[in-house]
């Protein structure tokens, strides 16, 4: 990640975020196979839903050159998902580590550009496995229709 002064995003800019999109979409079945490999073999039977408009409190107005989405949740597989949490924190120099816990950064204009770009109204995060590293996953869906897949593991923003 790269956090120096001298870049400097348009946190609006909708041809942007399409690209950042493009940069962290995968399909459904990469996916899940990361979610069963992470969990195996007592997969849980539900991501952690969060709505749009939850998510949207949480990034409001902030500065996508100075904040970022931390999900964070427990490596511990017997966890399940539902202990995975979201904050909007300032862009750290580097990704946090904390003992015991998957921490993943998303950008604003991630989240931006799927509200702009898919109008999704909901979102599932799911712990998984990305190269056989805990991740933390997710797909957003628009009236019940999956419209958006994504992993950021080493691409950020």
């Amino acid at each position: 990640m790269n956090n120096e002064a001298s870049i400097s995003w348009n946190c609006d800019d909708s041809e942007y975020q399409r690209e950042v999109l493009e940069a962290h979409a995968i399909n459904q079945t990469t996916l899940q196979a990361a979610v069963v490999s992470f969990f195996y073999p007592s997969i849980p039977d539900q991501p952690k839903f969060i709505s749009a408009d939850d998510i949207e409190k949480i990034i409001g107005d902030a500065d996508c050159n100075e904040d970022a989405v931390l999900l964070k949740g427990s490596d511990n597989p017997a966890s399940g998902n539902s202990d995975i949490s979201i904050e909007l924190i300032p862009i750290p120099a580097s990704p946090p580590v904390l003992s015991g816990y998957i921490c993943v950064l998303y950008s604003i204009q991630l989240f931006k550009g799927i509200f702009n770009i898919h109008d999704a109204d909901s979102f599932a995060f799911s712990k998984a496995n990305n190269s056989s590293q805990p991740d933390i996953m997710f797909y957003a869906k628009k009236t019940g229709n999956i419209v958006y897949v994504c992993n950021v593991s080493d691409v950020y923003p």
